[in-house]
């Protein structure tokens, strides 16, 4: 069973993205649920840049991490800084938005090779 740990690791971190893609939208989080999930899709994909740091892969760490905590950051200047229906509320909202979708493509590419790497491996032992 321990040929199929890259493939079930690499899985968990493809569903810690697909959380952040889905619930990473720009409206401040409501429900618990919503808190919940940002946090545990955060803390997921951040232990994959750290592995990506150790790997000495810099730039996938940094696209990982960037990916991961991007949502916090914003909402944090939204609450701290902006004031609604401002046009630099506006202006935010679509930064933000080309950002994460910029980060949401890049972080699919790195996690889908690496889930690849991982289903090539599951036949060598």
């Amino acid at each position: 069973m321990d040929f199929l740990k890259p493939f079930i690791v690499s899985s968990c971190f493809l569903m810690a993205w697909w959380i952040m893609a889905m619930h990473g939208y720009a409206l401040f989080p409501d429900s618990f649920q919503r808190i919940v999930l940002l946090s545990l899709a955060s803390v997921v994909l951040s232990v994959q840049g750290v592995i990506f740091n150790r790997q000495k892969r810099k730039f996938s760490a940094l696209f990982t991490w960037s990916f991961a905590w991007a949502c916090w950051a914003f909402f944090a200047e939204q609450k701290l800084l902006l004031i609604p229906g401002t046009a630099a509320y506006e202006s935010s909202l679509t930064v933000y938005n080309l950002f994460r979708y910029f980060l949401m493509v890049a972080v699919f590419v790195i996690l889908l090779k690496e889930w690849f790497l991982a289903l090539r491996g599951i036949g060598r032992n």
